[in-house]
């Protein structure tokens, strides 16, 4: 069953439901009596029950529920080398659940200037090379028609993840390196 709280959104949408009910549920009471209140609580709780065991039903024939709530697969690939070797292609299709799938690769440039000021020489052709790893892993996963997009990151793997994951709420997480 999908968990009516898996993002900010849903939460919310619940938290309005749940509030609606108690309203109209103190409202029976105080206005009609305490046992119409009950027996109203009562028809809403099984109602809601009912509609909860529906939608699982019907959700076991969909795609399984994604972080962004919206039915699409993503995966963020973390990239230290290209994709075009068949074992690295594999893993990533392997993840994939063909239902609106999307990828995210994401290169570290190593050398970054940031972590070394000296190095701006060796970091242009560090960016270089990230920039064709990138290419060539887009290109490799495009041409099985899978919808990726590659973006070049510093050469901290965890501010990268947090990066992305405010704008790409990834089901799964692929490191290659």
């Amino acid at each position: 069953m999908k968990n009516p709280l898996r993002s900010e959104a849903e939460a919310f949408r619940w938290l309005m439901v749940v509030l609606a009910g108690a309203i109209t549920v103190i409202f029976a009471a105080k206005l009609i009596s305490s046992t119409a209140g009950l027996v109203w609580a009562t028809v809403l709780i099984v109602a809601g029950l009912w509609w909860l065991y529906r939608k699982a039903r019907a959700g076991q024939r969909d795609a399984p529920p994604t972080r962004g709530g919206d039915g699409r697969n993503r995966i963020v690939v973390i990239a230290e080398r290209e994709l075009g070797e068949q074992v690295l292609v594999e893993e990533v299709v392997s993840r994939l659940t063909g239902h609106r799938d999307q990828v995210l690769i994401l290169v570290p440039v190593m050398g970054n200037p940031e972590d070394d000021p000296g190095a701006a020489v060796i970091a242009n052709e560090s960016i270089e090379l990230a920039r064709q790893r990138m290419e060539l892993s887009l290109i490799a996963l495009r041409e099985l028609g899978i919808k990726a997009r590659g973006i070049l990151t510093g050469s901290d793997r965890d501010q990268a993840l947090l990066v992305s994951g405010r704008t790409f709420a990834a089901d799964d997480t692929v490191e290659l390196d």
